[in-house]
């Protein structure tokens, strides 16, 4: 029965052309994006002016609240929604003031936009004055900000990802064997090259962050291959007479139950902290979840077959056989039977 159960789910194992081929698609058709459309930047990878806002005076969390809003909303409306608007804390202190970064998506000229949204900036400093009666709020002159470069996170994020192979590499050969070690390889690479195609596909802003969801994505993809490994290395121990498809499958069988509880668990930490923290950063919720996606795939389905195609197990193919010659006997056997009962019903028509 177990034989039958194996050779059933073995299905991306036997398939591993296709297995191997889905994220050349994937890249592929990112690179297709880019090379049309480019990346979707988001507002630390573009050019912006910004100026300082200060209250000059103490605020609560609440009112600092009010006061920021103030400033999006009338800078939102008055643009008639043409200038992107992000405020942030000058430093930790809030009495300071607010840092204020605009971006220009309109038509205008370099001149005409500065003129306008200084004529927006005595709308706001208008309002946030009758807000605060003890002082007068004081806005700073505008300095344009050049955007930020990718290569900076991008390389650190890269040099991150090879110090974590090495690691990852050696504690699976110390643990378990050089050929699982091989195997856990392909992990952090696609990982990366996975969750900046989906981004880059699906048009998610690229932030700061953007190198979070990758890091995530790699981290949880060590962690389901070491669950289903830990299982495996169990099972070469028994000396079982599973395939190594078998014992692929066996194990995520195994392990089922906990992958569900912590993806889920997981996916529920995420939306509360949404929720609690009040995060309107919808954009990094989408991208861990590509990340969980990708974590799967790299973890589970690409590095288990790439594993099983290092590992050639002496008995794989005496097993394979000996599944085939098995399930060709039951379908001998069944022939028989269908025969019997085709003639039972020819002799009840007779």
């Amino acid at each position: 029965m177990k034989s039958k159960q194996n050779k059933t789910l073995s299905k991306f194992v036997d398939y591993k052309r296709f297995t191997f081929v889905i994220p050349i698609i994937l890249l592929a058709l990112a690179l297709l994006v880019f090379a049309i459309w480019g990346v979707n930047k988001g507002v630390d990878y573009q050019d912006s002016y910004t100026y300082n806002i200060f209250f000059n005076t103490s605020v609560t969390s609440a009112e600092y609240k009010n006061y920021t809003k103030i400033v999006k909303d009338t800078i939102r409306e008055e643009s008639n929604g043409d200038f992107t608007v992000v405020v942030s804390k000058i430093n930790e202190d809030i009495t300071a003031g607010c840092k204020v970064n605009v971006i220009n998506k309109s038509n205008l000229s370099d001149a005409s936009f500065e003129e306008k949204l200084n004529s927006i900036n005595e709308s706001i400093k208008t309002q946030l004055d009758a807000q605060n009666t003890t002082r007068t709020v004081r806005i700073s002159d505008l300095q344009f900000q050049k955007a930020e470069s990718y290569s900076k996170p991008l390389v650190m994020g890269l040099v991150s990802l090879l110090v974590v192979m090495a690691v990852m590499f050696a504690y699976f050969w110390i643990r378990f064997e050089l050929k699982m070690a091989l195997g856990s390889l392909i992990i952090a690479p696609y990982s990366a090259v996975s969750v900046l195609s989906l981004l880059v596909l699906f048009r998610i802003p690229f932030t700061y962050n953007f190198m979070l969801p990758v890091a995530f994505a790699t981290i949880l993809a060590y962690i389901f291959y070491l669950m289903i490994f830990a299982n495996i290395r169990t099972k070469l121990l028994e000396k079982n007479n599973l395939t190594n498809a078998g014992m692929v499958y066996d194990s995520i069988a195994n392990n089922k139950t906990a992958f569900i509880v912590f993806v889920a668990g997981l996916a529920g930490v995420l939306v509360l902290l949404m929720l609690v923290l009040n995060i309107t950063y919808i954009t990094l919720l989408i991208s861990l979840l590509f990340a969980m996606i990708c974590a799967i795939y790299s973890g589970v389905v690409l590095a288990t077959t790439m594993w099983c195609e290092i590992y050639k197990k002496e008995n794989d193919n005496r097993l394979k056989s000996r599944l085939e010659l098995m399930a060709k006997r039951e379908e001998k056997e069944k022939q028989p039977k269908v025969k019997d009962a085709q003639l039972q019903e020819e002799n009840n028509l007779n």
